[in-house]
């Protein structure tokens, strides 16, 4: 009985089970289900042969299918990161902006406002609490 083994990325060892020769290629023989012995060597019969390529296509769909599914995963988490940086970014920008525009207005406001420590003009003093006497 040999085996026939595929390890998957994963490390799972997927495998179908059929009585073949270890030696050459395989024949077929003449019986539908019987193994025919032939110098020594077990050949499969052609069913069992069939059905052993039949379970491996079957299971390499199946991978084919996981690994198909795994890099559509993939590329949709690339793109939220992607997404997800040029929000960042955006957020980035729009703070700094506004932080100008804050700092744009405030100094503004400090040029509009009249100093405490210069007099006004129409000749009255100002205290040091900002009172006119």
């Amino acid at each position: 009985m040999l085996k026939f083994v595929r390890t998957h990325r994963s490390g799972d060892q997927r495998s179908a089970n059929v009585t073949v020769a270890a030696t050459t290629t395989p024949k077929y023989s003449t019986g539908c289900t019987q193994t025919e012995e032939s110098n020594g060597v077990n050949y499969p019969s052609r069913v069992e042969y069939e059905t052993a390529l039949q379970m491996l296509d079957e299971e390499n769909r199946r991978l084919y299918e996981e690994r198909r599914i795994e890099r559509q995963l993939r590329r949709i988490r690339m793109y939220r990161a992607m997404k997800q940086r040029q929000l960042s970014l955006e957020i980035t920008r729009n703070r700094l902006h506004l932080a100008e525009i804050y700092r744009r207005s405030s100094n503004h406001r400090h040029v509009t406002q009249v100093d405490s420590k210069s007099e006004p003009k129409d000749g009255r003093i100002i205290s040091n609490k900002g009172k006119t006497s």
